[in-house]
């Protein structure tokens, strides 16, 4: 099957869909089956070929399954554990985290130490660590970073927090521990023999690791879609053997065959030292198969190097079809393959550039969008510029100043300065051009059945690009944008809408998205305050409101209602403002504009307040506010409590009111027709009295409240009584974030994220 490796990795593939039983699996087999037939009927494959195909698909099948970890249960109680350090994942002051493997139970952890008396810990050491097993937490919201399915993926199950460590006995002599510390050494090597600046940089593009860039270049990098850059890739690796065939041919007259053993053996020992990304491995694999061929008779299509690595790696390590570099690494080297004609009949190398750029941007974006849900059209100019100008300049210049370190240690000043001021400016503008230029399209997610439509029809753009089939390549390109154009349109041919109680621990956030996207609209936006209590923490907006706005697909916010000033209601406002465009703000007349929000004060637009009896639309859907009748100098009690019907249902907002106003709010309205109560205060004692849940007669109520939080919320009084008057309870310390889901016509369903 020589020239058809590529199939063995559609074989792969539709493997591993069918292992993660998501439903999408059949759904490529189906594909896959058909793709099948038709080749057969072409008489490109034989009944042989595809049969082997399908037990390939069958094998992978198997093969992924094998690898999934099966999570089991543990007590909390101390235990005593001794094992081996295997890789050390993050070393600051104050903590150490690592992958550990126990002996006993030959399990790998992950640990974390705090202990500022414990040893340095060394990779391929043997330690016996005291401390307590912890449950690695689950998500709790939509779109929220699945971390236990991410260690899940790394074969760990738990986490290991150390109370007492004791050094058992240093490492064995594995070479691939030798190396792991070699590389160890070398990080402090860059740290002591450059600036920080450039031993950030060097770090980062020679050694894979970034911890000593600048903060806030990942997200910038991320923001222009440029990451690849930083990762240690097929451009690393190809420049790295440029620069051994140079200085072996030319400076060290070296034999031909020489030089190639020496780039051999670099090939096998890198992927280590740089830190074991599968994309430094992809590309070191494929390197090594070509230069030992190049010592035999065999002789495969570049394809065909490129499939066998790719079974090959996954063979050893299933869990690497996860990881994005790996993902992004293979996607775009096949593309580059397939598309060898069109290159060599460019005349000029700045058009091979710019058409590889173009290339490499167009072929990663449905999977960019599946893992990031946004896309910046001005990063495919930025990633043309930035990629030449790596490529040229900075990786190689990296890599000679790490050489040069060891062998000829006087050169470092020079180029080390050269280095740095090119560098640094270019970073300067990198920097200015995000601030000004930045512009992101929100897709939200990309579903399976679009993801094969567009890779299809992106198949179709490079076959007639290569047959110079002018007019069926406009045909092709047209219905790649039409794809695109269609996932990005997706959410307003929708006919469902949601109703999401997102789980802040102690802090409120209520999002509504009407079907068609008519409109979407805000019900407080809480936070938590740092633990020095000094200023309020962005972390559940980082991790939990922004990803969740942007896998729904949510760019603009039709309005911001805050029911008062306190920071778990509106902590989290000043962050969606920087990242949101936020139509109207709308609060009571008794709302205090507190210093954590003077920003947002200043930069919206519209800003309206509402009291008691007063009615407002938001875009057809219409808020009755039930309450501050008045100022009662209480934060709390001058809540902004609006009703609002959503598919057929009364549902209730109340902020954080006290009884004394409820039991206001039943004097003036006799009949106050309600299905679904917010439940005040997160189920204080203060609220939610007897009266005024006998008098609403609710069916369901809805409890933001945190786990284990000190106030001992919600009330046990409260929760008895909802329990006697028959309310279904969903509540986010238990259920976690709480989804009401409905299409236009028909009733809708709650759906806890954790029933």
């Amino acid at each position: 099957m020589r020239g058809k490796g590529h199939l063995f990795v559609f074989a792969t593939i539709v493997g591993f869909s069918l292992a993660l039983d998501n439903g999408y699996g059949t759904l490529y087999l189906f594909v896959f089956l058909i793709c099948l037939m038709i080749w057969w009927v072409k008489n490109r494959l034989t009944l042989l070929e595809i049969g082997v195909l399908l037990i390939v698909s069958l094998f992978f099948s198997v093969h992924f399954s094998a690898n999934t970890v099966i999570h089991e249960d543990k007590s909390y109680q101390t235990e005593m554990i001794i094992g081996e350090v295997r890789r050390i994942t993050n070393r600051q002051e104050d903590f150490t985290t690592f992958y550990f493997k126990s002996s006993c139970q030959n399990e790998l952890l992950q640990v974390i130490d705090t202990n500022h008396h414990s040893p340095d810990y060394e990779v391929g050491n043997h330690y016996r660590l005291t401390g307590v097993y912890q449950e690695i937490e689950r998500p709790t919201n939509p779109g929220q970073f699945n971390y236990r399915s991410y260690l899940s993926r790394q074969g760990i199950s738990w986490q290991f927090q150390v109370n007492e460590s004791e050094l058992m006995a240093l490492g064995n002599n594995r070479l691939t521990h030798r190396l792991l510390r070699l590389r160890e050494e070398l990080l402090v090597h860059m740290t002591t023999t450059h600036s920080e600046f450039n031993a950030g940089w060097i770090r980062s593009l020679v050694l894979g690791d970034r911890h000593g860039l600048d903060d806030g270049v990942e997200q910038i990098f991320q923001n222009w879609h440029l990451t690849h850059l930083l990762a240690i890739s097929g451009l690393h690796i190809s420049i790295l053997i440029a620069l051994i065939l140079f200085t072996g041919l030319f400076v060290f007259r070296m034999t031909k065959t020489s030089t190639y053993m020496l780039i051999l053996l670099v090939l096998v020992l890198f992927p280590f030292i740089a830190g074991g990304a599968p994309s430094v491995f992809r590309a070191s694999v494929v390197s090594a198969i070509v230069v030992l061929l190049w010592f035999s008779d065999i002789h495969l299509k570049v394809i065909d190097y490129l499939s066998l690595t790719f079974i090959l790696l996954l063979i050893i390590s299933p869990n690497w079809i996860y990881h994005l570099g790996f993902q992004f690494s293979f996607l775009i080297t096949y593309s580059i393959i397939l598309s060898q004609k069109v290159l060599s009949s460019l005349p000029h190398i700045a058009y091979q550039s710019i058409y590889l750029t173009l290339l490499s941007t167009f072929i990663v974006i449905p999977i960019q969008i599946h893992h990031f849900h946004l896309f910046n059209p001005l990063s495919i100019v930025i990633n043309v510029v930035w990629t030449w100008y790596f490529s040229i300049w900075v990786v190689p210049l990296a890599f000679i100043l790490f050489f040069i370190s060891f062998i000829m240690p006087t050169l470092i000043t020079p180029l080390a300065y050269l280095f740095e001021l090119t560098h640094r400016y270019s970073m300067t503008l990198l920097s200015y051009i995000n601030e000004t230029f930045y512009f992101k399209i929100v897709v939200g997610e990309f579903p399976a059945i679009y993801m094969i439509i567009f890779y299809s029809v992106m198949m179709l753009v490079l076959i007639h690009l290569e047959k110079r089939q002018w007019k069926k390549l406009k045909i092709s390109i047209f219905l790649l944008m039409m794809t695109l154009g269609f996932v990005l349109i997706r959410p307003y041919l929708n006919p469902y809408g949601t109703v999401t109680m997102l789980d802040l621990g102690q802090s409120d956030a209520l999002i509504v998205e009407l079907p068609h996207r008519k409109s979407v609209i805000i019900y407080d936006l809480g936070a938590p305050y740092h633990i020095n209590q000094q200023e309020v923490s962005s972390a559940e907006y980082n991790n939990v409101i922004k990803p969740f706005l942007y896998q729904a697909g949510i760019q603009k916010i039709d309005a911001v209602i805050l029911s008062h000033e306190h920071i778990d209601h509106v902590g989290s406002v000043p962050f969606l403002v920087d990242d949101f465009k936020v139509k109207r703000f709308i609060t009571s007349p008794y709302f205090e504009w507190i210093d954590e929000l003077t920003s947002v004060k200043k930069s919206v637009s519209s800003i309206e307040t509402y009291g008691m009896s007063d009615t407002f639309d938001i875009n057809g859907q219409v808020f009755h506010v039930i309450s501050p009748e008045r100022d009662y100098h209480d934060a709390n009690d001058n809540s902004l409590v609006v009703l609002t019907s959503i598919n057929e249902l009364n549902w209730l907002l109340t902020g954080d009111l006290s009884s004394v106003v409820e039991e206001q709010i039943l004097n003036a309205y006799t009949q106050l027709p309600v299905d679904i109560l917010s439940i005040s205060h997160h189920g204080s004692d203060t609220s939610s009295s007897a009266a005024f849940l006998d008098a609403i007669a609710i069916d369901v109520g809805l409890i933001s409240v945190g786990r284990y939080n000190r106030y001992q919320h919600p009330s046990d009084r409260v929760i008895q009584d909802l329990i006697a008057r028959n309310v279904t309870i969903y509540r986010t310390d238990q259920n976690g974030a709480v989804q009401f889901k409905f299409h236009k016509n028909r009733p809708g369903t709650f759906m806890p994220f954790h029933p």
